[in-house]
């Protein structure tokens, strides 16, 4: 293997293990789900790792379109950045709730 190839390796298997673990913590969040509120920050926070695991690795790839692919993934991530910034501002500690 060249190191291209085993670096791609590599980052496959991070992101797998990103989100595997993402949805660990996701489902076991919504079954016991008790505190919504806090909860629901906690998943918005969660829920990053796999996003921008996601569009690192896409960042490796060479894709045809990649551009409109990146704006997509780029739109999420700043959706999910900027729920996290408004439940903060709501008076929502995320740091002590976490």
């Amino acid at each position: 293997m060249n190191p291209g190839q085993l670096a791609l390796l590599r980052s496959t298997i991070c992101v797998v293990l990103t989100t595997h673990f993402s949805v660990q913590v996701m489902s076991k969040h919504l079954l016991c789900w008790k505190k919504a509120e806090e909860q629901k920050a906690i998943l918005l926070i969660v829920l990053k790792a796999p996003i921008y695991a996601v569009d690192s690795y896409a960042g490796l790839l060479d894709l045809r379109g990649r551009k409109a692919f990146f704006m997509f993934l780029e739109s999420i991530k700043e959706s999910c950045e900027e729920l996290v910034r408004l439940l903060d501002q709501d008076g929502h500690n995320l740091c002590s709730s976490v």
